[in-house]
């Protein structure tokens, strides 16, 4: 009898957390998986941080929460997003939460956290979005992991992650983005000192080389780039112990709310083919459903 597939809810409010899903289909490629991802981006061209305030943040999150235990019934929900990451611990459904959910902050602490124990000279700069770094969740944490104020530097990007979806390489987002670089650069108390930059958006790896290039255009000393999608998609206990490989591909689909347009689809696509050509097709054959969550 063959074994029943692993069902697996990925959530992103928009595309960045898709590499961890195309970095599940490849690292567990043969497994019987059922990935499904979740777009609980609430607007088509805005996601929560561009919502009223918090308590509609909450409000519309636990919908999609729901939206995501009833619609899709699975073992559990993977959060690869560090913004709704922040605001789960806050929503009803986390408070009797009926399967296991796990989130990406932790994931990016405990790889600060380990690069910080290796090079305890370094700099730490946190990067996110509005909600990310406002809500100063990974800083706690470092600094309750005996982290020193001194080395922990944080800075918002607004508005990247949105502009990633549409264009990967654009002129406007590289301008955009080196102007935030250059502020928290200038904040960082020694030019060679070394730095690590913690890449707290899931939007941001797509353009890893992008980081790379602007910071040490703008820090002279050593810089390492830190990406938690890669520690999420080997999180203990997203995908059960005892799956064993069946040699069948993982099944992928894609659900949103909200359309993807045509320039979003190619772009994404092209950035997970090589990981995962199933992923790849899905969102160019995603589903879309106008009434999947509510938003009000």
């Amino acid at each position: 009898m063959s074994e029943q597939p692993a069902r697996i809810v990925i959530t992103d409010s928009g595309l960045g957390g898709y590499s961890i899903c195309a970095g599940l289909a490849a690292r567990y490629a043969g497994h019987p998986l059922e990935l499904i991802y979740f777009n609980a981006q609430p607007e088509y061209d805005g996601g929560y941080n561009s919502l009223s305030g918090l308590e509609q943040q909450l409000r519309v999150f636990d919908n999609a929460l729901l939206a995501m235990q009833q619609h899709c019934q699975p073992h559990c929900i993977a959060i690869a997003c560090n913004t709704l990451s922040v605001l789960y611990p806050q929503t009803q459904f986390a408070r009797q939460a009926p399967l296991p959910v796990f989130d990406i902050i932790n994931c990016g602490v405990e790889m600060i956290l380990a690069a910080a124990a290796a090079d305890p000279a370094a700099d730490i700069l946190i990067l996110g979005t509005l909600i990310t770094i406002k809500s100063q969740a990974h800083r706690k944490k470092l600094l309750a992991a005996g982290i020193p104020a001194a080395r922990i530097f944080e800075q918002s990007c607004h508005r990247i992650a949105l502009m990633l979806e549409h264009d990967l390489h654009s002129q406007e987002m590289e301008m955009l983005l080196e102007s935030y670089l250059v502020e928290a650069c200038q904040r960082l108390p020694d030019p060679q000192r070394p730095l690590l930059a913690a890449l707290c958006c899931t939007h941001y790896p797509y353009i890893q080389d992008t980081f790379q290039r602007l910071l040490q255009k703008h820090h002279p000393g050593p810089v390492a780039l830190l990406n938690p999608n890669q520690a999420f998609t080997a999180l203990p206990g997203l995908v059960p112990e005892n799956s064993q490989p069946d040699g069948h591909p993982a099944a992928v689909s894609v659900l949103s709310l909200v359309p993807f347009p045509p320039d979003t689809r190619q772009n994404i696509s092209a950035a997970v083919a090589g990981i995962s050509p199933a992923c790849a097709a899905a969102l160019q054959n995603y589903q879309l459903i106008p009434d999947l969550f509510a938003i009000t």
